[in-house]
């Protein structure tokens, strides 16, 4: 008996509308991967951006305290100005009649650190004046950070309240720094980096 065949004209393969499916679902997968890598990248650079900024600052903090207690220990005079203002302060180190202070192998006689308003881009920038013996008239000004919001610092009693205390006897300094995160200028928005130690413990 003969066997019946049948015949189809359907071929081996994929139809157009197969392919355009497969092609649409394809770009589909690619614009979420290449997004998905963008926003990695994104938040990749925030986050060393951020750090950047931190350790900026803390390095500036850490060098400010040191030539605070590098000074009293030398009997530097130490005074502290106040612009509430800007929300910033200046830090004055000096020592008259001698050369005095030992930072980066270059004998100082006076260092200021003072953090200065930005007017157009309505910040602080921080910066240590450095002051060579016999120079006075020129002073080196050297930039540690920029992007500040405040910059205060304070003398404190035992209670912790602000004093003035041109002595410094028992004086406790209490650095209050904050700097604007990347992006928005909000409330809020700010890294904060504080230092508080006594004058008298190292």
């Amino acid at each position: 008996m003969n066997k019946l065949k049948i015949h189809s004209n359907r071929q081996i393969g994929f139809t157009l509308l197969e392919m355009i499916v497969t092609m649409a679902i394809t770009a589909i997968l690619i614009t979420a991967v290449f997004s998905l890598l963008e926003q990695t990248k994104y938040y990749i650079d925030f986050i060393d951006d951020e750090m950047t900024q931190r350790s900026t600052l803390n390095d500036s903090m850490d060098r400010l305290m040191e030539d605070m207690v590098t000074g009293v220990g030398d009997q530097f005079q130490l005074d502290i100005q106040q612009n509430l203002t800007w929300e910033t302060s200046e830090v004055v180190l000096k020592r008259d009649g001698r050369d005095v202070g030992v930072t980066y192998g270059d004998s100082l006689s006076q260092v200021n650190w003072i953090g200065v308003p930005r007017d157009f881009e309505q910040d602080l920038g921080l910066f240590r004046k450095e002051i060579q013996p016999g120079s006075e008239t020129t002073p080196v000004y050297v930039s540690q950070c920029d992007n500040l919001q405040s910059f205060i610092v304070d003398q404190l009693d035992p209670n912790g309240d602000p004093i003035k205390d041109p002595n410094m006897s028992s004086t406790v300094i209490d650095i209050h720094s904050q700097i604007y995160r990347k992006g928005n200028r909000q409330d809020g928005r700010t890294i904060t980096v504080r230092r508080t130690f006594s004058l008298h413990r190292y």
